[in-house]
């Protein structure tokens, strides 16, 4: 996974994790309106030949990870797909875009399913419903596409890039996606006091070797010694109020 493995790499990078993703769908369903919507990042391709396509670069912050995306979207244009096919390669998600008030739109998702299963096979894709601001133009019901979104066993959104709705969390949910189906579910842990000690650890002294305690996962240095002190604090205070009562009977004691 090059993205992945080009981040962890690179520390001097202003992010963690660099992610290619495709916006793929039929012409005029709002693609580039979804890019527009991005304040941040690149619009320039980083190759001089960008005819039928769309590019913006963007960083999200996901559990404290910078994660920098490639947003490439490929005209829904017929004589594109042979562009689609060549970007394809090295994409690590995909978005499945339709316009919710274009119910021509919506079924030629399956057409794109099939370009996708053919010449990016396996690649994690969400299915979003764009302009959800024309939502009483909708030919589209959101529990059709709901369903359908699970019957393929994607992830659904509707969208509006008009009202900023839903377009960063589709984002973060799809590199969340990419990012857990390469190992990195260690990120993800629900201890946050500990995760915030172990960030200020690792900025002042790096990653520290792991300790492995029986067949469980493998603790960092740092986080052990911060569950020591988390667990400390409760066991100091119920010490100190144990030695309270112990005196208050030794004193009853002495004066019977």
């Amino acid at each position: 996974m090059r993205g992945v493995m080009e981040s962890q790499s690179s520390p001097v990078k202003s992010y963690d994790y660099l992610l290619k993703f495709l916006l793929v769908g039929d012409s005029d369903v709002g693609k580039g309106e979804i890019l527009d919507s991005l304040q941040d990042g690149s619009v320039e391709s980083p190759y001089a030949y960008s005819s039928g396509i769309d590019y913006k670069t963007t960083t999200i912050l996901l559990d404290g990870r910078r994660v920098k995306l490639e947003l490439w979207d490929t005209s829904g244009q017929g004589r594109f797909c042979t562009i689609f096919r060549s970007y394809s390669r090295g994409a690590q998600g995909i978005l499945l875009v339709y316009d919710i008030t274009n119910a021509w739109s919506f079924d030629g998702i399956d057409r794109w399913m099939r370009e996708i299963d053919e010449h990016a096979p396996g690649v994690p894709r969400i299915l979003v419903g764009n302009r959800l601001h024309l939502a009483f133009k909708r030919q589209v019901p959101t529990e059709q596409a709901r369903a359908y979104a699970e019957k393929n066993s994607m992830t659904f959104f509707e969208v509006s890039p008009l009202c900023n709705f839903n377009v960063i969390e589709s984002f973060t949910e799809l590199s969340r996606i990419v990012l857990m189906r390469h190992g990195m579910e260690k990120f993800w842990r629900p201890n946050r006091v500990v995760k915030m000690m172990l960030l200020k650890a690792r900025k002042e002294h790096g990653d520290l070797p792991a300790i492995f305690i029986g067949n469980r996962r493998g603790y960092n240095l740092w986080e052990v010694t911060s569950m020591v002190r988390l667990l400390s604090v409760p066991f100091a205070v119920a010490i100190f109020w144990m030695s309270i009562d112990l005196c208050s009977l030794l004193n009853c004691a002495h004066c019977d």
